[in-house]
């Protein structure tokens, strides 16, 4: 069972959740799969695609023009807000009844989501229709990874009291004596053909734990990442959050584009780390400086934690004067401080690809290639794994 508003949503000293203006029913519904969920994918829709409210008049005077209506709202918005698929609608929108039929049934919807509060009476989307389209990623995001399970989780281990057992090896000066695996040590004595236990028999199994990780999410938001792209990005930095913060470990979020838009420190509070995925939207250039520049202020100058940006982006930087140089170089000042840069690259051309990976190795990191939005999570979640094993 997923706690989306108890305590354990709530960061340290904090009195209520990051979504204090959605109220209990309509998560209820979420949870449900009922209205409100469609409803909050029509917003997620409309939010990834930059479109920021729902007027039904102007969007029968703009389906005139069909295809830009399709290039605007995407085929899966056209679906959701009209109720038909986009050959359908292509086919009939010419048809003075079909037309009336449509604007109908598109009015009926936004009167639902004002009446909801997702919309204000002007049709714009309200931080709170935001907050439940990015609740109801987080759901069916859990829906979709539940089922998989936790294959490829590792732990980095080391030496502690407390913690679990996960192997054995011979006794040594300074182990304890607690820590006697005694079901090893007496297989030991009874393949050597002993009857008493010497010392040299001895087997122990230091107590382990999981070494402690910190990581931010980059996720590049600038106008290249609209539509899926930046859905899946979000929903990808959703399901590195659940895993990571599950295991302790902390998760901060950084949405840039020519600047930063958006950032959380690491943090085990779910629900900061989603509230941070709410409000991206896609626009402008594409400034990895600018990231950098804010990792360095977020993660903490600790010893003992191994401290990761993984970096979501479709796009070489644009943004300055020699842009490559200039990213190269500051990622170099991050890595020397201690931070591995992870790269993963959307459908990248050469030229990407070279970039990224360059960014990769002097960040002491990974490069993947993603050759669709849908491959964003998997790879994310790979990513994660790696820097935990390592």
């Amino acid at each position: 069972m997923v706690v989306l508003f108890g305590e354990s949503w709530k960061a340290e000293g904090q009195e209520s959740s990051a979504f204090g203006d959605v109220d209990g029913e309509l998560i209820g519904s979420i949870l449900d799969g009922g209205v409100m969920s469609e409803d909050a994918r029509i917003v997620e829709e409309a939010s990834n695609r930059n479109i920021g409210s729902f007027n039904p008049d102007m969007f029968m005077e703009g389906v005139k023009n069909f295809h830009n209506v399709k290039n605007l709202y995407g085929e899966r918005l056209l679906r959701l807000l009209t109720g038909f698929d986009s050959d359908y609608l292509e086919q009939n929108v010419g048809i003075p009844e079909f037309r009336k039929e449509l604007l109908d049934q598109i009015r009926e919807r936004v009167k639902r989501l004002k009446s909801e509060g997702i919309v204000d009476t002007s049709g714009n989307i309200t931080s709170k229709g935001e907050d439940v389209a990015i609740i109801s990623a987080f759901v069916e995001e859990l829906d979709r990874l539940e089922p998989k399970g936790l294959q490829g989780e590792v732990l980095q281990k080391k030496v502690e009291h407390y913690g679990s057992r996960d192997f054995s090896r011979i006794f040594k000066k300074g182990d304890r004596y607690r820590d006697v695996n005694i079901r090893d040590t007496i297989k030991t004595v009874l393949r050597r053909g002993r009857k008493n236990i010497i010392s040299d028999d001895l087997r122990v199994s230091p107590r382990i734990s999981k070494g402690s990780i910190m990581i931010i999410y980059g996720l590049d938001s600038s106008a290249s990442m609209k539509g899926d792209k930046l859905l899946m990005g979000k929903r990808a930095g959703i399901a590195l959050a659940y895993k990571a913060i599950k295991r302790k470990d902390k998760v901060g979020v950084i949405v840039f584009s020519d600047k930063v838009h958006i950032s959380e420190s690491p943090t085990l509070d779910m629900g900061a780390v989603l509230k941070s995925f709410s409000g991206a939207h896609a626009f402008r250039e594409t400034n990895f400086v600018s990231l950098f520049d804010k990792c360095s202020e977020l993660f903490p100058i600790v010893s003992g934690v191994t401290k990761h940006l993984v970096i979501i982006s479709d796009a070489v930087p644009t943004s300055g004067d020699e842009p490559e140089k200039l990213t190269l170089s500051s990622a170099a000042v991050l890595a020397n401080r201690g931070v591995t840069i992870s790269v993963i690259g959307i459908n990248l051309d050469n030229k990407g690809i070279d970039f990224s990976r360059k960014v990769a190795d002097v960040g002491n990191g990974r490069f993947y290639l993603a050759n669709s939005a849908g491959d964003i999570d998997s790879i994310v979640l790979q990513d994660y794994y790696e820097v935990a094993r390592s």
